[in-house]
């Protein structure tokens, strides 16, 4: 026993003094990029593979201040349409997730965790991007997607909201030079028993 417990406590201090050696004259390696970004798109995509391989009853709502409210069905291609513009926001590409800052919260009041990526760049037309995930089963509960861009002198501003598994809305507010505002919303919703 004497012995046994001599050899475990020579190799301990074998292992202990080893492991925090270092080698004089190396230099630390820069590690690449690894850092994960939740993957958004991979959501958004499974949401519509659901709807183009299951029979929902797809419909859109158009407001704006220069339309009158619109209701129709629309067809899986029409909603495919519409929701590739959320596949068209991603972040999480080598070139763009370096402008990127992730934050995480805890909101108990909300029981959710809140994922948010800013940038401090307003050249990208991406200003941030949230996703909420409830706390319990940190499946995804609600994206958001804020754009800010400018072209032919007026100014976007695009707010996307997606509800997983349920629907999505897009709000888009333009102003000219004229300092004219034309805003339209379009909401997509095909599994949202929530909407009347």
């Amino acid at each position: 026993m004497k012995l046994f417990s001599a050899l475990f406590i020579g190799l301990t201090c074998f292992c202990t003094s080893g492991c925090r050696s270092k080698q004089k004259g190396t230099l630390p390696v820069k590690q690449s990029d690894s850092s994960k970004f939740f993957p958004v798109n991979d959501i958004i995509l499974e949401d519509i593979g659901d709807v183009e391989k299951t029979a929902y009853f797809v419909y859109r709502i158009t407001t704006g201040n220069h339309i009158k409210r619109d209701s129709a069905a629309i067809t899986v291609r029409e909603f495919r349409s519409i929701a590739n513009s959320f596949l068209d926001k991603n972040i999480n590409t080598p070139s763009l997730k370096q402008e990127y800052q992730e934050s995480v919260f805890h909101d108990l009041s909300l029981n959710s965790i809140t994922i948010t990526y800013n940038t401090e760049n307003d050249k990208l037309p991406i200003s941030d991007v949230t996703i909420l995930l409830d706390d319990k089963t940190n499946k995804v509960k609600r994206i958001f997607i804020s754009t800010f861009y400018r072209r032919n002198d007026s100014t976007f501003r695009e707010k996307y909201f997606w509800k997983a598994g349920k629907s999505f809305q897009i709000n888009q507010s333009i102003t000219t030079p004229a300092n004219e505002i034309t805003e339209e919303s379009t909401f997509i919703a095909w599994n949202d028993p929530d909407i009347k």
